[in-house]
């Protein structure tokens, strides 16, 4: 990552629907020869919902993770390795006993990933009034790891899986946590002769709901993900011309007409193991996609899944969004989108026409998975699992002279 992104001012952004707006601050003080920094909350922004939690505190400073220089090195243990080795570590400091929490402290670690996205784990080292207890709060958190008594080792994977999450139990990106469901298991006859079995599901979300919403801070837009509503006009429309735009294949035909786009939107809707979504940055609609339980799908008689395993498909109906950059945005998103709405997910699997369209330009080699004939074509199949892509956690995006290289396995 380029070092313009600790500079005067540089954007940190909440999702939707808060949308709160801070920016990066150096102030005139130092800390082991480190650049210490603040977040200035922007106060015009009149349109932002209220967090329900205080996440910003002006009294919170801290530096660009480095390698310390104090002794000669710094050295943390990270438990998952056979030996430690050097890390990066921030120095995060406050003067006022009592106010500071674990949502306080959540903001800096957002900022720091969001301007390092490379770091896998950094050292961050707590001074100020209740240091030991907020280690203690994020460790158990599963955010990061004891180092010392008022240092811990922050995980990158954990981090965008949600732990620490000022929101409890349902990370900040996906506002609208599933309901605890009995894992019963059920039969579905979709047909006279097919029967499949699956876990009982929880209801999808409700039409028109944002149920994911992330800034993207190397197109300073905020990328969300929208349930259809097939008895919105603006939908139907958009579905409709996108779908005439653009080449990539889905599940099944759409037909030409308004008239069918809306009835097959309307089948969909009525399909308990089918999420319709359309995709946009900031306000503007770009791609529609679907994201369906592979048990209950005709795809799940051809590849081996589990009971929770998931199926995407979908299109970017408009050139101007096909372009590397926004292709990368929203192919990571759709992909964090799924392993954080259900946790038992390990695997997604596509078709490989579309997948290939989302990833060319995204820089994300894909696995093969096989070739299965279903109904309507036969279809090469890709998978991505939640291991390697927590591992990875592309969410960097591109910035200027910057190339994210990002490895084959995934």
């Amino acid at each position: 990552m380029s070092s313009n992104q600790w500079s005067t001012n540089t954007k940190i952004c909440l999702p939707r629907p808060y949308l709160t707006t801070f920016y990066l601050v150096p102030i005139n003080d130092a800390l082991n020869k480190n650049q210490v920094f603040q977040l200035s909350k922007e106060e015009s922004f009149v349109d932002d919902t209220t967090f329900p939690v205080e996440l910003h505190n002006e009294n919170i400073t801290f530096t660009r993770p480095a390698i310390s220089v104090a002794n000669g090195q710094s050295v943390v243990a990270v438990p998952s390795q056979q030996s430690s080795r050097r890390l990066p570590i921030s120095i995060c400091a406050w003067d006022i006993a009592g106010i500071i929490t674990i949502s306080h402290i959540w903001l800096v670690i957002y900022t720091i990933l969001i301007a390092e996205p490379e770091l896998e784990v950094f050292g961050l080292e707590l001074k100020g009034p209740g240091s030991d207890a907020i280690a203690e709060d994020l460790c158990l958190s599963m955010v990061a790891i004891k180092s010392t008594k008022e240092s811990v080792t922050v995980c990158r994977n954990a981090f965008w899986q949600g732990c620490a999450s000022p929101l409890g139990s349902s990370p900040i990106w996906t506002p609208f946590a599933r309901q605890v469901v009995p894992h019963s298991h059920y039969v579905t006859t979709s047909t006279p002769t097919i029967r499949r079995t699956h876990p009982l599901r929880s209801p999808n979300p409700s039409p028109g709901s944002t149920v994911y919403s992330r800034y993207i801070s190397s197109l300073d837009k905020t990328f969300s993900l929208t349930t259809v509503d097939y008895k919105e006009p603006t939908h139907v429309e958009f579905f409709h011309q996108s779908k005439m735009s653009s080449a990539t294949s889905h599940p099944e035909p759409y037909g030409d007409s308004l008239e069918e786009s809306f009835e097959y939107l309307r089948r969909k809707s009525d399909d308990p193991h089918t999420i319709g979504l359309l995709g946009q940055f900031d306000e503007t609609l770009f791609g529609y996609f679907e994201v369906f339980w592979i048990k209950e799908d005709p795809l799940g008689m051809a590849v081996d899944a589990g009971d929770f395993d998931r199926g995407l498909s979908g299109s970017v109906g408009y050139s101007a969004f096909k372009s590397r950059r926004w292709l990368q945005a929203c192919w990571s998103s759709l992909l964090h989108y799924i392993f954080l709405d259900e946790h038992r997910t390990n695997s997604v699997i596509s078709e490989a026409e579309f997948g290939r369209e989302m990833s060319a330009h995204a820089s994300l080699e894909l696995l093969e998975d096989g070739i299965v004939d279903l109904p309507h074509q036969r279809v090469i199949l890709t998978r991505y699992t939640r291991e390697a892509f927590f591992s990875l956690c592309p969410f960097g995006g591109m910035f200027i002279h910057d190339t994210l290289q990002i490895p084959s396995h995934l």
